[in-house]
């Protein structure tokens, strides 16, 4: 009888770190605050805590539902220091597809604290936009984009040019309206994407 409850035990141990894995959520005290790269830590997407294995996290939209909330990591983090602090920190874009016919990109950051990273919040870019690069410089997360007008429709191609100045403020990712001086000697560490091929 020993021997069944062990296995059984173990079996739901199993279970539920699938279940975890799956919905890419934190449980009570399962995950550590901190992950050994950005691809792996945990961010929070519109108030909604979503732990990223690989650069990936799933989960039920609705407990019932079949539909999947998928969120994932674009192309590859940024790095450069953001606090200040000499360690170089990273900024990522980040796909959420909620379930439904949108799929939303955000920009967030993850903050190096002696070698481990912390995720902050995820900064809302839009939907379905297009042609994107990030990069850093000055301490700055800098974002450019091309989303469409107010009045067009979704089904518009996006050819507005956007860009996004980011900065952290109390560990947390913000927009700012202040340009960043254009210091020839630190140029960007940049990556681009066209979003148009996904």
């Amino acid at each position: 009888m020993k021997g069944f409850f062990k296995i059984f035990a173990i079996f739901c141990m199993i279970s539920g770190n699938a279940v975890l894995a799956e919905n890419g959520e934190d449980g009570a005290g399962r995950w550590d605050q901190y992950a050994t790269d950005p691809l792996n830590a945990r961010y929070l997407i519109e108030e909604s805590g979503v732990r990223l294995m690989d650069g990936r996290a799933e989960r039920v939209a609705a407990p019932g539902s079949a539909m999947k909330t998928r969120t994932a990591v674009l192309g590859q983090p940024v790095y450069g220091d953001l606090n200040g602090d000499g360690n170089k920190d990273a900024a990522l874009l980040l796909t959420h597809d909620p379930g439904g016919s949108g799929t939303f990109y955000y920009v967030a950051a993850a903050i190096n604290v002696n070698g481990r990273f912390q995720g902050t919040n995820a900064v809302l870019l839009g939907d379905r936009i297009a042609l994107v690069d990030v990069g850093i410089r000055n301490g700055t997360v800098l974002v450019n984009y091309a989303d469409r007008r107010p009045e067009e429709p979704m089904s518009a191609a996006p050819t507005v040019d956007q860009k996004v100045q980011l900065i952290l403020k109390h560990d947390k990712l913000e927009s700012v309206e202040t340009p960043v001086s254009a210091d020839p000697a630190s140029s960007p560490l940049k990556i681009t994407f066209d979003l148009r091929c996904f």
